[in-house]
């Protein structure tokens, strides 16, 4: 029992310190430091399965038998399903022990690895899947035992998680970096007008992120024709370019067909131009630059690295920068063609400046609405927006019962709204009281002129944006135009502000129970102790522990455990006040925050949990499944003089509801 209860404890420590590490290539390095607490080792590597074959991402030890070895261990691959003992792990999810590797007929043998006599392995399990191995090693036969093959299992469902944790955090870091990117490419192109400027800055920053080395950027003239000179960056200006004709040409072969190009090899691509081959370029990126509906050009970026290879993730963002270039060059020969205007162009510009610089939806909907009325006037405003196949009203100004107005839906297949989503243009009514189309939805009884706009990200209609008059006649081609401009950059923003408070839910967020994560907890805990402590205020954790839950992995597998864990924080959810705050503390462990709750009332709080999961079974797709659990609280008092004196109280509260006999509620003091 002591020896189960200390591995549980360094367990519970190696968890702990795994949680707090977010860099992946930290938590491949600490994985190994930290798998030694658990089970002792010579040598050690972490293999990661990639396209079926396993790779080194990390390695110990090798080098105290030459440098020789610990390259070969480096460059190791192995075919999994060719290996009997990592297959074997593959088939069954279970780690495997190799006492004697000399007498064991399936242990594929290296002169360089001469030195293995005793081998353990455990497969690195997410999602259901196998990811990867630990793989330990022992110049000693009959080392490893069974108890060092479970102490090794539970110490990889450790490691997968905080893997997770690490790529999860990668990938919403680089989502978010390449938002930021594309917010610096749409204020930076939009900070001028002047043509050439614009088509320096697209290509200038389109190479910059995405890893290219050179660009070119095809437009179209005002009579569709390909203009004869394309725009270059780092590319030889003074080479001889072939003529520019439909019949060939990948330039033409993106506008005609709206759709993005990906070459590994750009010189193999019948369509390639030789000035461009004999410029050594290699990987290539085609997309086109489109405003709304209008196709403007294509956009081409080059590598001459033949080791670098773009991905679809780097297409998807030269997407991105066709669609920004295209509302940047749209804006910008609007204004050349109409210098008459010079002054509402530079309007349009302040106005769309104003709003891409904000990233709170609520923000970024008040911001549409307050630089709409500089770029077209109008009585009042709306801005609908598309949510289960209907639209709402979002927000709204210049109406007498705007409380009335706002959050009410209407049918996606509004006459009106249809006919802008299926043309994806500007619709313009002369005199809105005499249309049987139009929707009287503000109760206002003076509308006359009535404009509604489309709102377009990535070729999909997310919204409506109108504005009312109440003159007859009172918007113009020009007007539409100069709305759509903005309408589409408004669209950007509102898709940027969604994006972004998608990316903070998930930052706070447990990927698998939906609720809280440890780290957001742990910053809400301080805010709320330091509030406590200054106005001497009542507060109380509960740490929660699901007892025996290993046996529910075990007998029914993870998946089912997932479920199980699922559902008992939902209950447990369920039964607390707005104003607490679950989240997942780890595996199978929960922390509550009670602010304005003292010991008795957390005790009540407690027992009333208790009751909610084990009163009733789990349903999961192995059936009901019983769950006890027990819980520890501590609340506020002089001896906490930090965090960490709280949650410690709480702590050993909780082991002493372990200790006498679990699926109970114990408080500190004890």
């Amino acid at each position: 029992e002591r020896q189960q209860r200390e591995l549980a404890e360094t367990l519970h420590g190696v968890g702990n310190t795994l949680s707090t590490i977010l860099d992946v290539e930290t938590v491949f390095d600490r994985l190994l430091d930290q798998v030694a607490r658990v089970v002792p080792y010579d040598t050690a590597s972490l293999l990661l399965i990639k396209n079926g074959e396993t790779y080194v991402a990390r390695n110990r030890g090798h080098e105290k038998y030459g440098a020789a070895v610990a390259q070969f261990v480096e460059k190791l691959k192995y075919d999994v399903l060719n290996v009997p003992n990592f297959r074997k792990m593959v088939e069954t999810g279970q780690p495997n022990i190799i006492s004697d590797t000399e007498h064991d007929p399936g242990w594929i043998k290296y002169i360089e690895l001469s030195h293995v006599r005793s081998w353990a392995g455990a497969p690195i399990i997410l999602q259901g899947e196998v990811i990867g191995f630990f793989s330990l090693d022992k110049t000693r036969s009959g080392f490893y035992k069974s108890e060092h093959a479970d102490r090794l299992s539970a110490f990889a469902g450790q490691a997968a998680l905080a893997l997770q944790n690490a790529w999860l955090f990668a990938e919403t870091r680089q989502t978010l970096e390449h938002e930021q990117q594309l917010n610096e490419i749409a204020h930076t192109i939009s900070s001028t007008l002047e043509l050439p400027e614009v088509l320096h800055h697209i290509l200038r920053l389109g190479t910059e992120i995405i890893g290219a080395e050179a660009g070119i950027l095809n437009l179209l003239g005002p009579k569709g024709e390909m203009q004869p000179q394309p725009y270059l960056f780092n590319l030889p200006e003074d080479t001889m370019l072939e003529s520019l004709t439909k019949d060939h040409g990948l330039a033409w072969q993106i506008i005609e067909s709206g759709k993005s190009i990906l070459l590994a090899d750009y010189a193999q691509h019948p369509k390639a131009k030789s000035w461009l081959v004999a410029a050594q370029m290699h990987g290539f990126i085609g997309v086109p630059v489109i405003a709304g509906k209008s196709r403007l050009g294509a956009l081409g970026l080059f590598s001459t690295n033949k080791e670098k290879a773009f991905t679809q993730r780097d297409l998807a963002l030269a997407e991105s920068i066709g669609r920004q270039a295209g509302v940047a060059i749209q804006n910008a020969q609007l204004f050349k063609a109409a210098e008459r205007r010079a002054e509402e162009a530079e309007t349009l510009r302040q106005a769309t400046a104003t709003i891409t610089g904000a990233l709170n939806l609520n923000q970024v909907l008040e911001r549409i609405l307050d630089q709409l009325n500089r770029v077209v006037p109008h009585d009042s405003a709306s801005i609908f927006l598309v949510e289960e196949n209907k639209l709402r009203i979002v927000a709204a100004r210049g109406f007498e019962q705007l409380d009335e107005l706002l959050n009410q839906t209407f049918s996606a297949d509004d006459p009106l709204f249809a006919l802008g989503s299926t043309t994806r243009q500007v619709v313009i009514l002369e005199d809105a009281s005499a249309d049987p189309r139009f929707h009287n939805w503000g109760k206002s009884t003076t509308v006359r002129g009535w404009m509604g706009v489309p709102l377009i990200v990535r070729g999909e209609v997310i919204g409506h944006l109108t504005a009312d008059s109440n003159q007859l006649d009172a918007f113009s081609q020009t007007d539409a135009d100069m709305t759509q401009a903005f309408a589409n950059q408004a669209a950007v923003a509102i898709e940027n502000a969604r994006l972004f408070e998608k990316i903070q839910q998930l930052a706070i967020t447990d990927h698998l129970t939906g609720i809280n994560n440890s780290r957001h907890f742990f910053e809400q805990i301080r805010i709320e102790f330091e509030r406590a402590q200054r106005y001497k205020h009542p507060m109380s954790v509960i740490l929660i522990d699901l007892d025996n839950f290993k046996r529910v992995n075990d007998t029914y597998g993870h998946l089912v455990g997932d479920q199980a864990l699922k559902e008992a924080s939902w209950r447990l959810s369920e039964n607390l006040r707005s104003i607490d705050m679950l989240a997942r503390y780890g595996g199978d462990e929960f922390v509550i925050l009670l602010p304005e709750t003292n010991v008795q009332a957390a005790l009540e709080i407690g027992e009333r949990l208790r009751l909610a999961v084990i009163n009733e079974s789990l349903l999961t797709d192995a059936g009901n499944i019983q769950i006890q659990l027990s819980l520890g609280l501590a609340s506020l008092d002089e001896g906490c003089h930090r965090v960490e004196d709280l949650l410690e109280h709480a702590d050993q509260a909780l082991y002493a509801a372990k200790q006498r006999g679990k699926n109970q509620v114990f408080s500190w003091p004890l």
